[in-house]
């Protein structure tokens, strides 16, 4: 990918990130026009060789960790703030990936989330 569609792609994937924790904090339909001054993060990965597993999996702790930080203020030990939080990392995340639209970094997003989902089914048994 050029530097020029990196670039591009970063700007889509902040706004589908506000996007994400709105739709999330409001559980309500997604308006456009409400977006102003949702928090977003920027993630760069200019410095990474897309080509390599090694660089895929730091790309994708990346994303996680930008995730994480924008959907922070949802967090609380209620039920409700809990899975708030958890809805709005996992919309944020998908959609990092999705628009950085690499093969390897699906993959490697789609093992992470089955290995996830199994630990959890682990831990209610």
């Amino acid at each position: 990918m050029l530097p020029s569609n990196r670039a591009a792609v970063l700007g889509v994937w902040c706004c589908l990130l506000a996007c994400a924790l709105a739709a999330c904090a409001s559980f309500a339909p997604i308006d456009a026009s409400r977006f102003d001054g949702i928090p977003s993060k920027r993630v760069s990965y200019a410095d990474l060789d897309l080509n390599s597993a090694a660089g895929v999996r730091v790309l994708l702790h990346r994303l996680k960790w930008a995730a994480a930080e924008v959907c922070a203020p949802l967090e609380g030990w209620e039920l409700r703030q809990n899975r708030s939080w958890h809805a709005c990392y996992a919309h944020a995340l998908a959609d990092g990936v999705r628009q950085v639209n690499h093969p390897m970094l699906t993959v490697l997003y789609h093992a992470s989330v089955r290995t996830a989902m199994l630990r959890q089914s682990d831990a209610v048994q």
